[in-house]
């Protein structure tokens, strides 16, 4: 949160320096992430006065500005602002002055023109982050007079990091009560002067639980115009943009108080009266951002007698709004139920800043300080009239919540003797007040204290003794050398498994990747076999695109590789590894460790020349990897499919234990949901699974004494039936005793048919332990593993079948 020193300083005595601020503050627990210093201006900016205003003589947007600075002839400056005019007090800086970002201006010709100087705007003397033309002086400074002595130095900007359960902190108030506890206290608001008399709306609500306390003042005879100076330095700075006085006022005092206001237009309240109820089925709203929103009971509006006026605590209607002709306004302050405010702006998608207060939970004390100072502020800069009278239902009122807190319990916990009288005074410098004295509880004394209404993260004895160490300070807390046992981490089978895949496959070449675990909608393809009671969903999600659990790596693998190919990348290797969740069995599901690869693009022709554009044999051998580092030797593949795979390209790994994974194209139906414009390989791999299939210890194998005898086998296949681990099996069968391993390394098409004959190629090795096997016996093999496939499977040598195109299938 971004707050100024001079904002601050109106609340509580601050140290010397911010620095010293920023120290006190990060003891407390509120570290401060950065310090902008105000601005400092160079001499040469000055007061000027434009006299004259020429067309420029070659371009039709800039204009010829004759300005007396008080010194010397006036200048002649070329100008694009299109306010600039005759008459007006301007800031200008002269040649030689060096601007707050560093420029430093020089004499120029500008279309032809010599300029010397520049009118300058708010954004080039970094007073403002916008604006639409040069910076018009308020009132008639002296001509000639340096811009620091009339707009001062700027202001030193904090940006304080609060953590999010110190909602009660989200205020400049809330900041400087915690300053104040060490210091002289909070400065109380400035009285309200409301002496007008007229009408109240009538003010009713529906149900208490919804609206524990609603309150509204009416403030006659504004003007809408712009804020004042002042004002708009704090708002701009505070990362809000200034709109006009009584928005502004409304902003400026949720910053200040950290309580969301709403300003009525009195004139368009119907029947002078304010209904706080639940919508009504077909009710509409038009808000003020323009959007129309169809209305239910799970909605809490604010209505007139006739209407929705706004929706509460998210934001108003575009009818009931304020708008130049305003002359009455109607200021709402309430305390509306947190979980129902959090519930509309998530389903409706209408997340604000009062929103987001209300979620948090809002001070219901405050309600009546912050409309007061709504009130009195408009007063000030709208020239408004404040009525008397002021509507305060309050039917939800609650006793303080009360916690006890145990002396020795305290010391114990902290470390270090604290008097009890400290205590009391440490408590008390935050508004915690005590309920009594201490009192004999047990072998300990304890006292009782009440939970300011704006503390809702006070629940129990432990947060009142980090308050009362928090007041002391961190830095009081002495240092001392603590001794015990060292704790012992164990590190399960799976965690071990999923560290060595995610550094083998980054060690091949592969990309981590990191995906959230919430997710959007999930495409029907990548749901096989996952009813929709099968998948997480949360009940209040914080946007639409984050509201399911994952339940598979797969679909935000694949958006990774399609934003790494549309941004250049030729060859993506992208590896996760990371936990999937199902909400089955209920009630709390289950969770799993997944590996997903996923290949796309073309091989890098560096590392893998003339590589094949199908990838599916390059991601294979990547997964034997994984196996094999792993310690996995004894596994098959067999012919998969479901609707996230391309049709005949995936197989599923099996192990002794079951599936290990699955490796295969990505079906192309599947990949267009996700963005995807051409093929993409991925592997899927369960790491429980892989797990409990590796070797716990790995055992040592001799080196083979003898050369191992290689051939490759190509054969043609007619049938479609027959797939290629039908076609392994066969091969390993026959081979035996003298085949050592086999593997398919290549497929082909005989023709551009779908039901055309293949051709598939094997890679096979032979060797035995006691000698070097001779040609005539690798050759006796080869000819009965060729026996063997013709007549279970119908596959032939392929220089023996009939010729045909080639294609890569």
């Amino acid at each position: 949160m971004k707050v100024t020193w001079s904002w601050l300083k109106d609340w509580t005595a601050l140290p010397e320096s911010p620095e010293t601020l920023a120290h006190h503050l990060a003891m407390l627990g509120f570290p401060v992430q950065s310090l902008e210093q105000g601005v400092t201006f160079d001499a040469g900016i000055v007061v000027g006065h434009v006299n004259q205003v020429d067309p420029h003589p070659n371009a039709d947007r800039l204009r010829l500005c004759t300005v007396d600075v008080g010194a010397g002839e006036p200048l002649q400056i070329v100008c694009g602002a299109p306010n600039v005019a005759a008459g007006q007090r301007v800031a200008v800086a002269q040649v030689g002055s060096t601007l707050p970002d560093g420029m430093k201006l020089r004499r120029a010709k500008i279309r032809g023109v010599e300029s010397m100087g520049m009118i300058c705007s708010e954004r080039e003397l970094r007073m403002s982050e916008e604006s639409a033309g040069i910076w018009v002086l308020p009132g008639e400074p002296a001509i000639g007079t340096p811009l620091a002595s009339i707009a001062g130095e700027g202001e030193t900007v904090l940006d304080i990091e609060i953590t999010s359960n110190r909602t009660d902190c989200m205020s400049v108030r809330g900041i400087a009560r915690e300053i104040a506890s060490a210091y002289d206290g909070l400065t109380p608001p400035k009285p309200l002067a409301a002496a007008g008399a007229g009408a109240l709306p009538d003010v009713a609500i529906e149900n208490p639980d919804d609206c524990p306390r609603y309150m509204a003042r009416v403030v006659r005879g504004v003007t809408i115009g712009p804020s004042p100076e002042w004002l708009r330095r704090r708002l701009e700075a505070s990362g809000f943009r200034a709109i006009n006085n009584v928005v502004d006022a409304t902003n400026y005092v949720l910053r200040e108080y950290g309580q969301p206001i709403h300003a009525f237009d009195a004139a368009k309240v119907g029947g002078n009266a304010i209904r706080v109820r639940r919508a009504r089925r077909g009710e509409k709203l038009v808000l003020l951002d323009g959007r129309e929103m169809s209305l239910d009971a799970d909605v809490l509006v604010i209505a007139d007698a006739e209407r929705p006026m706004a929706m509460a605590g998210v934001m108003g209607g575009l009818e009931s709004g304020v708008t130049d002709a305003t002359r009455d306004v109607v200021l709402e302050s309430a305390h509306f139920q947190a979980a129902l405010i959090r519930a509309t702006a998530a389903s409706r998608g209408v997340p604000t800043d009062a929103s987001d207060r209300f979620a948090q939970g809002v001070d219901p004390v405050a309600v009546a300080l912050a409309l007061d100072a709504t009130a009195r502020l408009l007063a000030e800069i709208a020239g408004g009239e404040v009525l008397q009278a002021v509507v305060d239902e309050w039917p939800g009122r609650k006793e303080p919540a009360r916690v006890r807190l145990r002396h020795r319990r305290l010391e114990r916990l902290l470390g270090f003797a604290v008097p009890q009288d400290d205590v009391v005074r440490a408590l008390a410098a935050l508004e915690i007040q005590a309920a009594g004295p201490w009192s004999r509880s047990g072998d300990d004394d304890a006292l009782e204290v009440l939970v300011p209404p704006h503390r809702y993260d006070l629940a129990i004895e432990e947060d009142l003794i980090e308050e009362v160490a928090r007041v002391r300070s961190y830095d009081s807390i002495p240092l001392t050398v603590r001794s015990g046992p060292l704790p012992t981490f164990s590190t399960s089978d799976e965690q071990k498994a999923a560290t060595i895949i995610r550094d083998v496959a980054c060690g091949i070449g592969f990309d981590q990747a990191l995906s959230t675990v919430l997710v959007g909608s999930i495409p029907a393809e990548a749901r096989e076999g996952m009813a929709d009671g099968d998948i997480w969903e949360l009940q209040n999600p914080i946007s639409r695109e984050l509201k399911h659990l994952r339940p598979s790596l797969l679909p935000a693998l694949i958006r990774a590789a399609v934003e790494n190919l549309h941004h250049g990348v030729s060859d993506v290797r992208l590896v996760e590894v990371g936990k999937v969740f199902r909400a089955t069995p209920a009630p709390l599901g289950t969770e799993s460790l997944e590996a997903t690869l996923v290949l796309a693009g073309d091989a890098a022709s560096w590392d893998r020349p003339a590589a094949d554009r199908d990838r599916l044999l390059e991601l294979k051998g990547a997964v034997e990897a994984l196996l094999a580092a792993l310690a996995i030797d004894s596994w098959e593949s067999r012919s998969y499919h479901d609707s996230r795979w391309a049709a005949g390209t995936a197989v599923q790994l099996i192990g002794s234990d079951g599936p290990l994974g699955i490796v295969g194209e990505v079906a192309p139906k599947l990949g267009r949901a996700l963005g995807a414009e051409r093929p993409m390989w991925a592997a899927t791999l369960s790491i429980g699974a892989l797990a409990r299939a590796g070797t716990p210890v790995r055992r040592y194998r001799d080196v083979p004494r003898y050369p191992a005898s290689k051939r490759d086998l190509a054969v043609v296949v007619s049938r479609p039936d027959v797939m290629h681990e039908d076609l392994l099996g066969t091969i390993r069968d026959a081979g035996k005793p003298l085949l050592e391993r086999a593997r398919l390394f290549d497929l082909f098409r005989l023709g551009p048919e779908a039901e055309a004959a293949r051709s598939l190629a094997f890679a096979l090795e032979f060797r035995v332990g006691d000698r070097t096997l001779t040609d005539a016996e690798v050759d006796a093999a080869v000819a009965t593993i060729v026996t063997t496939l013709e007549k279970r499977h119908g596959a032939v040598l392929r220089g023996a079948s009939p010729a045909g195109t080639g294609r890569k299938a």
